[in-house]
């Protein structure tokens, strides 16, 4: 944790989005109700709802679902965001890193 600072703003087309396809721990994806190990997960699709965006994201914004590849981005955990959430298990990436958004079905 950022021990002392909370997270204000990001640059340029940063996004952070925190993940909403692992378990409780954090450690495993769910899919369909299936859940699988995150060191057998290296190819697997991600899905993360977006918290902050930087100033030239044009796509998306907060609260938006993003879709990406798991080899994208930089884990972030225990996050505090100004004025707002503490990321437990979320990922900083460039907007072009996305594939797409999708919504809660």
């Amino acid at each position: 944790m950022l021990v002392g600072y909370e997270l204000d703003e990001v640059f340029d087309d940063i996004i952070l989005a925190v993940y909403v396809d692992t378990d409780d721990t954090g450690d495993n994806l769910v899919r369909d109700g299936i859940v699988i190990p995150g060191n057998a997960a290296d190819r697997a699709w991600r899905i993360a709802r977006v918290v902050k965006v930087g100033p030239n994201c044009i796509q998306v914004e907060p609260g938006k679902h993003i879709i990406f590849p798991n080899e994208f981005g930089v884990r972030a955990s225990n996050i505090k965001i100004t004025g707002g959430e503490t990321i437990k298990q979320g990922v900083f990436l460039n907007e072009q890193r996305i594939f797409g958004t999708c919504d809660v079905a």
